[in-house]
């Protein structure tokens, strides 16, 4: 069964919380490239990839759930995703294409395609996932949320990239690690 396409499924033991995905090559190959990006810290989903850097490897099971034809793969996994709601899954779900036009089929969406449609950064994007936002609310526009920076101010990213001269992405990306206070308007950012 490991070489047929289908879908299956990642469960973690220590907490229960289920992935569910689907793949149109065969099970072994589509294990190999989430162990792989799990490994390098570059998963596509964020609730994923924390539990594998909690609790490693060991603590994920990949089950083939059922195989299919590969004309099916796509149809079927949404289907699954449907009926198990999977709670590691942070791909956007159909309902939020109510309210905005994308071309692509839901399931096959990356964060840069998310962040596009809603015309904010890519960290923006994986930052709202980092906070448990799903749905449609992924897909708002900007917003003008502001963050303490420790001194009596609030600031808007913006703001921050224009004080401290850093690129709009750094910032984004130390907002979405849950960088705060003054460490935001560091020039350079070491860590702890």
């Amino acid at each position: 069964m490991l070489q047929e396409p289908g879908v299956y499924m990642i469960v973690s033991t220590a907490t229960g919380e289920r992935y569910v995905g689907g793949t149109e090559e065969c099970f072994e190959r589509r294990f190999v490239h989430h162990r792989t990006r799990l490994a390098a810290n570059t998963h596509h989903s964020p609730a994923l990839q924390a539990i594998y850097n909690r609790y490693g490897l060991a603590d994920l099971k990949f089950i083939p759930l059922k195989a299919f034809p590969k004309e099916e793969v796509r149809r079927r996994e949404q289907e699954a995703v449907a009926r198990l709601k999977p709670t590691l899954n942070t791909r956007v779900t159909p309902q939020a294409f109510d309210k905005v036009q994308i071309n692509k089929p839901v399931e096959e969406m990356t964060i840069e395609e998310m962040a596009q449609a809603a015309g904010v950064h890519p960290a923006t994007i994986k930052y709202r996932l980092s906070v448990g936002v799903s749905g449609e609310s992924l897909l708002v526009g900007r917003r003008t949320n502001r963050v303490d920076v420790g001194d009596g101010r609030k600031l808007s990213a913006k703001e921050i990239a224009q004080e401290t001269g850093l690129a709009l992405p750094t910032v984004h990306g130390r907002i979405a690690r849950g960088v705060t206070g003054a460490a935001l308007l560091r020039k350079r950012f070491v860590r702890t």
